[in-house]
């Protein structure tokens, strides 16, 4: 992983996006061109995780929802993936047993547009 390259992607400053990518395999799944630069400095699996296994928690959830948030908690090579609906709500989770991803919390948004051949959308925080 390119930590510089991503804590930059990750940190810099964006006013809203430039235009969203289909995931190569879960087509119903598209992120920004900021989460694009974030994958290329090392996390496509993150992406991996997140277009086969948050779609389901959108689609089975009690009440309406069309915003996730998606909490990146990184310390000493392992991780947790965590995704609130509400503050304080967890919908889903996720241990991961290694990962080179920097030590720290990254937040990342995905929302639900319910419509369109890519439904499933996930950004960084400063494209919101």
């Amino acid at each position: 992983m390119n930590i510089e390259a991503f804590t930059k992607a990750y940190g810099e400053s964006r006013n809203g996006c430039n235009g969203f990518i289909r995931h190569q395999s879960a087509r119903q799944f598209a992120y920004s061109d900021g989460v694009q630069e974030c994958a290329e400095a090392g996390i496509y699996w993150l992406l991996d995780i997140i277009a086969t296994e948050l779609p389901p928690v959108f689609r089975n959830s009690a009440e309406v929802q069309n915003m996730v948030s998606i909490y990146v908690r990184a310390k000493g090579c392992r991780a947790e993936i965590r995704a609130e609906f509400e503050e304080g709500i967890v919908a889903w989770r996720r241990k991961i047993d290694f990962t080179d991803l920097p030590d720290g919390e990254w937040v990342f948004l995905m929302v639900d547009e319910g419509a369109g051949p890519s439904p499933y959308r996930m950004i960084l925080l400063s494209e919101n």
